[in-house]
This record gives C-alpha cells, structure tokens and sequence, in this order.
C-alpha cells in the first residue's frame, strides 16, 4: 500500500512542479505550514518577494497558453468530414468543382442531404431546416449548376453557434 501523502505536501509538491514548467525559480519552505488564500483555498509558498514585472510575464505565459489551447481546440473541431469512402465516385471532380459566392463547397462528404419536407421554394428563394432551425438561404449560396444527383444538398458552417448556408444546391422535389 503507498503511504499517505498529506494535502499539504501534495499540494506543494503540485505547485513546485507548475512553477518548474512555467520557468520560475523556485524557492519552498518545506517547515511552513499551508497558506490560506482569501477564500479558504491553500497558497503556493513559492517566491519570498513580490515582483510586478515577473508577474506580468507569468501573466503573459498564462494567457499564450491558455490562447494556444483554444485555438487548438478551435481547429480540430473544424475539420472536413471527407473519410474517404467517396474517393472512387464518378461525380467526385464534378462536386469538388461546385462553388457559390461564397466559395468552394469543398467535396460531396462535407454536404448534407436535405429530405424534400426540410427545405422550401418561394419565387427563387429558398429556406431550409437545419438544426431544428428555418435557415433563408442567401441568393449568393445558391448554386445555378444543373443537379446531377437530383437530391437537395446544403453545405453548412457556424457563426455564433447558428448554422449558415454556404452552398445550397435545390433538387427536384419529387
């Protein structure tokens, strides 16, 4: 059975090791008792002086990595959803040609099918559900190209956690 580390201790031991990856030196007192911050939670006993400037740096390290993470967090989860399983379709060149206004539709994996009850026509307008949500689609996003699957697609992006229209390509409606 390991033996039992004390909060203290473990806490302690936690901080020098934080302190040694943000580069700081480290200065511990192993015979003080843990310090209590203004709202009960234990204080890391690691520098003897206060220092503006070394905490403004500290305060910059914290921000680029907290900024690096986002962003990191940000990229994965905008990534295309082509796995491959169009690679060998006929129609593949034909989809990574399709482009409105707004830019590329990029390829046939990253557009979604849209059910003839999920979209609506209106004198050369459109709307269409995505999401639980009537989306209109800007005149720019649709795509005047003849359909060669016949079947309504949409390719879709967020902005402010709502979906928007980048390409809409309209069906038959049959």
């Amino acid at each position: 059975m390991a033996p039992v580390v004390p909060r203290n201790v473990r806490w302690r031991r936690i901080c020098i090791a934080v302190a040694k990856l943000l580069g700081e030196r480290v200065a511990t007192f192993p015979r003080l008792p843990p310090l209590r911050g203004w709202a009960g939670g234990l204080v890391c006993p690691l520098r003897r002086r206060f220092d503006p400037q070394e905490d403004d740096m500290r305060l910059a390290r914290l921000c680029a990595a907290t900024l690096l993470g986002l962003m990191t967090l940000l990229a994965t989860s905008a990534l295309a959803r082509d796995d491959g399983r169009y690679a060998n379709s006929p129609l593949k060149p034909w989809f990574e040609s399709l482009r409105s206004e707004y830019g590329q539709c990029c390829s046939d994996a990253d557009g979604y099918i849209v059910a003839d009850v999920d979209w609506e026509s209106d004198k050369g307008h459109y709307r269409v559900l995505l999401d639980d949500e009537w989306i209109v689609v800007p005149d720019g996003a649709v795509i005047t190209e003849p359909n060669k699957i016949g079947r309504t697609m949409v390719w879709k992006h967020y902005i402010d956690g709502h979906p928007r229209v980048r390409c809409f390509m309209p069906g038959s409606m049959t």
